[in-house]
């Protein structure tokens, strides 16, 4: 599976700075939109795949489509959650109950189930329908799976730093998803203390990704 997710990530690889044609969306908007939205993931309990994904549909959507007003992107983002929860979940919220969760009052302008059916159907067109994209979520699962001696404090931070690397626009445009996973993976060795010898075959293991773009990207995140 590591290898397939390999082969189709440069498919759906970013648009370069995608956000310098978006005259409403600047780059601390973008990334406020992330934080705000990890929050209303966490505070309905989703799961972890399901925040990755809907931060990519965001992204993705945006470096396709100018979005008019702040606003107008709160909704894309809301419907952007709905589509992963559909993907990744075993139930789906509706766009109207996420409104109601949103204590900022963003999703406050009401909204019509047809107005909200036809963001979502412009949102996967605009996508080409393609919801199959290995995020750094899907990299990191793949990682730990293969190598099976990892514990779970390890795996927290990990991932917990992966969810940082969502936060950073500049990371997410420059660096690929398996590189920001490998990434987040070396910065929890450094913090959590690993021993030089394991960091060492930890990068030796992933000789596709050069030691000076892994613990400079890690230490970004």
């Amino acid at each position: 599976m590591y290898a397939f997710y390999k082969r189709i990530e440069t498919q759906n690889q970013l648009s370069t700075d995608f956000l310098s044609f978006q005259p409403q969306v600047s780059v601390d908007v973008r990334n406020s939109l992330v934080g705000w939205l990890t929050s209303l993931h966490f505070s309905l309990d989703l799961l972890q795949p399901t925040l990755f994904l809907a931060v990519n549909i965001v992204d993705r959507f945006l470096s396709v489509e100018v979005v008019s007003s702040e606003h107008d992107l709160k909704q894309v983002a809301i419907v952007a959650l709905v589509i992963a929860c559909k993907f990744e979940e075993n139930w789906s919220p509706t766009a109207l109950t996420l409104m109601e969760e949103d204590e900022d009052g963003y999703g406050s302008t009401y909204y019509s189930q047809q107005q909200i059916n036809a963001i979502e159907k412009n949102i996967l067109q605009k996508l080409g329908w393609k919801l199959l994209v290995p995020t750094i979520h899907s990299f990191l699962v793949e990682i730990f799976e293969s190598c099976g001696y990892c514990d779970q404090e390890f795996k927290d931070m990990a991932f917990f730093f992966g969810e940082v690397a969502l936060n950073d626009y500049h990371a997410t445009i420059s660096y690929s998803p398996s590189t920001l996973a490998v990434s987040a993976i070396y910065a929890a060795m450094c913090v959590l203390k690993k021993s030089r010898g394991s960091k060492r075959r930890f990068l030796n293991t992933n000789q596709s990704y050069s030691k000076g773009e892994v613990t400079f990207c890690a230490r970004r995140i």
